[in-house]
């Protein structure tokens, strides 16, 4: 990996650039039937040269303008996805750009960051109909593409050096290589969390905070469990969208004991985090309260 940074007018332009030649090898073991039909046990070896190229201008001391171009790549994330023959799929590459805004204002009291992304990632597999004779079991090509467009920001805001607030959102598509949404993916995500440290008085070392999340147009499009008559598709389904609230209370005994507790859900509300058939979701759990200390030797 080689990365070089160079200031080409000073104090208001930077470029970067980094690139690697990045190697990962895993043990593929498949199932029974594949390893005696397709060659058994492998070593597979993933190779892939990689770059980052960013651009930073600096507008004031307080006000930066950057992009980015950069790729990566990984395995795939199941090892399951296998090709006709029960041999693993090539791993998946990504390529990206960002561009965007970065601010510091009020001496660092208030920091923001507001981005455009745009990122492709090929050789995602694609289910084929079907059963492979060779290993008895469905299979995959690597033909996909998946587009993740949008935009997300963070604001830091710290009024006091004992108070400290966040606030970050995103919106955004996740789109198939036919246009149709991934399953599985949201179109929007806001959180809020504060934090405030009692630094002298009484109530010195106790700390307390919390937040909230709201997760838009959680969307589920494969649904398994169901066989519909021919020709008809079923509608996907997209989770209700709450606020979801988290506190907690810290206290640093001394310079060794800390005690925390936390209460998630704290407005005990029933939510849906995730579906597995049309008419089977994953509940959210309770409003639930953990108690927890720590010790530093």
């Amino acid at each position: 990996y080689y990365q070089h940074e160079a200031t080409v007018i000073e104090d208001r332009l930077i470029l970067v650039a980094g690139v690697s030649a990045a190697t990962l090898q895993i043990n593929d073991v498949p199932n029974v039937q594949a390893r005696n039909t397709a060659g058994g046990t492998r070593v597979v070896n993933f190779d892939e040269n990689l770059h980052r190229f960013g651009v930073v201008v600096n507008l004031t001391k307080e006000i930066a303008l950057f992009a980015l171009d950069s790729t990566t790549f990984a395995p795939q994330g199941n090892s399951n996805t296998r090709d006709f023959n029960g041999v693993l799929l090539p791993a998946q590459v990504g390529e990206g750009q960002e561009f965007g805004l970065k601010t510091a204002l009020f001496g660092g009291k208030l920091s923001a960051t507001l981005s455009h992304f745009d990122m492709d990632l090929t050789n995602v597999a694609v289910l084929q109909g079907g059963t492979s004779p060779i290993t008895g079991q469905s299979f995959f090509i690597a033909s996909g593409v998946q587009t993740q467009k949008g935009w997300d920001g963070t604001i830091a805001y710290a009024p006091t050096p004992e108070w400290q607030i966040l606030v970050t959102g995103y919106r955004g598509t996740v789109k198939d290589q036919t246009g149709a949404t991934v399953n599985n993916t949201y179109s929007s995500l806001y959180s809020f969390f504060t934090r405030y440290e009692f630094r002298d008085g009484p109530m010195k070392n106790l700390s307390i905070g919390g937040g909230a999340s709201k997760t838009g147009g959680n969307i589920f499009t494969a649904l398994g469990g169901y066989t519909f008559p021919t020709g008809v598709t079923p509608a996907p389904i997209t989770l209700e969208s709450v606020w979801n609230a988290n506190l907690f209370l810290g206290y640093a005994y001394d310079k060794n004991w800390t005690f925390r507790l936390n209460v998630q859900n704290v407005l005990d509300k029933a939510f849906a985090l995730g579906a597995q058939t049309l008419t089977f979701v994953d509940p959210s759990p309770p409003r639930t309260f953990q108690i927890s200390t720590s010790y530093k030797f």
